[in-house]
């Protein structure tokens, strides 16, 4: 560790003493070069450097260093580690740039040693990422795996920090940068949790900023299934989307509270077998702005989603939508993909459909809890596919307790209550009505506008 004193510290249990202020002396014009016989500590100083930094050796900014980049234009000036260097930044030091107009590239290259704690980096990165170019011009771009980011402000930056290598980047705060908060484009174990992220409402490259993006910034993206990326506790408000997957799959998102995100609280693009597990999503701000929208073979699991258009939007097939809690939405659940498991959800004042199946086939959707406070025009249960299984599912308060327009269905052991038309059919065919209890219902316990080859057995329906 770092001592106490101005001019000691130590380095693989080795104790170095130096004239901190000789040692840190960069050139008054021109490139600042450390080279590999290099070992530089530079503290309580502020630096202005009008040329290149690049790092070969050693240079460390122990405490309270600023470096401020001599910018006449983008990118006149930038920073560079270099395979076997070592940038160490730490202890409310700050890189930034003289001309806030301007912004520079920093590149940690890949087999360099990189510490970032309790210090800040601004105005880095210039331009959006070009997937086959160089990504420091975007901003710190990370590329090696011997790197720590901790406890940091990313701020003012085109993307608040470049992820390319497995890292932990953990407890920072990053604030409107231009484009995405944190980009991810790692292929093994990165995690990324606790952090504070806000404000990040640009263009983007793909559907608008984000706060956390995973992927590639391009329309055709190169899709990988297992890049072992989690994401969690991390504070996620005012951004485009919260957090959103592009070409990358198997990731696991868990824990985070996303609020007053524009469009979508978590959008899944591209991707499939993605874990989104106790997270909690609060107020998408624009007129069709969703909770979650899946992609394919995705686990939505014990989500709490509230006051959103969709809660979920279901747009790949194989998914398995349980145990979530949707509260103060349009619609709850709406799907037009095949396969899916809905089941154990609580959906509560959803104000047209509980749970919208649009052109869904061989679903099964079992034991949700669909409440509303008024009847208005809600459909607690809509089905326009086939072959699904609508089974022991509790509905109370809406127009139509379930809604079916589509053929091959089985309606059994459903609990409705408080439904204008209990279950109503609008030209179903071959249908299975059965088991099911129909409590107060104003127009019809059971009816069907067109019927066709239906079967109706055991059904209990009172008070009608």
């Amino acid at each position: 560790g770092w001592s106490d004193g101005n001019t000691n510290y130590s380095r693989s249990s080795q104790t170095y003493i130096f004239n901190v202020t000789d040692k840190c002396n960069p050139p008054s014009s021109g490139n600042w070069n450390i080279t590999t016989s290099d070992d530089i500590v530079c503290q309580d100083r502020t630096i202005r450097l009008d040329g290149n930094l690049t790092v070969y050796g050693n240079l460390t900014f122990l405490r309270n260093v600023t470096l401020k980049m001599g910018l006449i234009n983008n990118g006149t000036a930038n920073i560079t580690v270099y395979s076997a260097g070592n940038f160490t930044i730490r202890n409310q030091s700050n890189i930034t740039s003289n001309n806030t107009n301007f912004g520079y590239p920093f590149a940690v290259k890949s087999g360099s040693k990189f510490l970032l704690n309790s210090s800040e980096v601004h105005y880095a990165g210039y331009q959006s990422l070009d997937d086959g170019g160089d990504c420091s011009l975007s901003g710190l771009c990370v590329a090696t795996s011997n790197a720590t980011v901790y406890n940091n402000t990313l701020s003012f930056n085109y993307f608040g920090i470049v992820v390319r290598a497995p890292i932990n980047v953990t407890e920072n705060r990053v604030f409107n940068n231009t484009e995405d908060g944190i980009l991810i484009r790692s292929s093994s174990i990165t995690n990324v949790s606790g952090n504070l992220i806000q404000n990040h409402t640009g263009p983007g490259v793909i559907y608008g900023s984000s706060g956390i993006f995973v992927g590639y910034k391009s329309l055709s993206p190169e899709i990988i299934d297992k890049p072992y990326i989690i994401i969690s506790n991390n504070n996620i408000s005012y951004n485009t989307h919260g957090i959103q997957t592009w070409g990358y799959g198997n990731i696991t998102i868990t824990y985070n509270r996303i609020y007053n995100s524009s469009d979508n609280g978590i959008l899944l693009g591209l991707s499939g077998n993605n874990s989104v597990l106790n997270n909690d999503i609060r107020n998408t701000t624009s007129e069709f702005g969703t909770g979650i929208a899946t992609s394919q073979n995705d686990t939505i699991y014990n989500n709490d989603i509230d006051s959103t258009y969709y809660g979920i939007r279901v747009r790949g097939s194989l998914d398995n939508i349980s145990n979530n809690r949707i509260n103060y939405t349009t619609f709850g659940i709406y799907t037009t993909s095949d396969n899916l498991t809905i089941k154990l959800n609580k959906i509560y004042n959803a104000t047209k459909f509980g749970i919208d199946l649009n052109g869904t086939n061989d679903s099964t959707i079992s034991d949700n809890d669909i409440i509303s406070l008024s009847v208005a025009t809600t459909r607690g249960i809509y089905l326009s596919g086939d072959r699904n299984v609508v089974d022991s599912n509790n509905v109370s308060t809406a127009w139509f307790g379930i809604e079916l327009s589509s053929k091959l269905n089985s309606i059994t052991n459903n609990r409705i209550n408080n439904a204008v038309w209990g279950i109503y059919g609008t030209g179903p065919d071959n249908n299975t009505i059965k088991d099911n209890t129909i409590f107060k219902s104003t127009y019809g316990g059971i009816t069907f506008s067109n019927p066709g080859s239906e079967y109706s057995e055991n059904n209990e329906i009172s008070n009608n």
